[in-house]
């Protein structure tokens, strides 16, 4: 049992903003096709972005740092396990997210994030990892929000919270001398 209380941040800011669509198995079997549907995506996560800084508190603070890419593929060796032929495979990276955040050209915004996500989709399906292409869902995340962490950083001090290793470390310790 855990005595720290739960702080309820009021329904605050957003830790991760994402943007995804699913298809229709059989629908996106080409790589130049992935693309097209991945570039759709841009423009949907810039506008949640924007909308995200909007309700920001620090607003100069209210950029990602790390986008990650996320595909759902069919893989029909999962079916000889009885299991159904879904598989999602992702990648993340650290990213200037800054610079994205604080760029007012939106064709500018789309190629600074195309320039992060595109070569982690690439290294996902193109990089001999998947060799029949069923693309059946895109996702593209930005997460590790530089104005979350700092409001974070301030509740934990105000509440003096553990990290959750130190709570397993202390529940082995206990463990221990029972």
């Amino acid at each position: 049992i855990d005595p720290v209380p739960i702080i309820d941040d009021g329904g605050g800011l957003t830790k991760t903003v994402s943007v995804e669509d699913s298809f229709i198995r059989g629908s996106v079997l080409t790589f130049a096709k992935v693309e097209e549907k991945f570039e759709s995506l841009h423009g949907r996560l810039l506008r949640l972005l924007a909308q995200r800084k909007d309700l920001s508190s620090k607003p100069h603070l209210s950029y990602p740092r790390v986008v990650r890419v996320s595909v759902r593929i069919v893989d029909r060796s999962l079916e000889k396990i009885g299991r159904r032929p879904f598989k999602t495979i992702s990648k993340q990276t650290n990213f200037n997210g800054k610079q994205l955040m604080e760029e007012s050209n939106v064709q500018q915004q789309e190629s600074i994030l195309k320039s992060s996500a595109l070569p982690l989709l690439t290294s996902l399906l193109k990089d001999g990892k998947v060799l029949d292409l069923n693309v059946t869902r895109l996702n593209i995340a930005v997460v590790s929000f530089a104005d979350v962490e700092t409001l974070e950083l301030s509740s934990g001090e105000e509440t003096n919270q553990q990290s959750l290793s130190a709570f397993f470390s202390s529940s082995k310790n206990a463990n221990r001398t029972s």
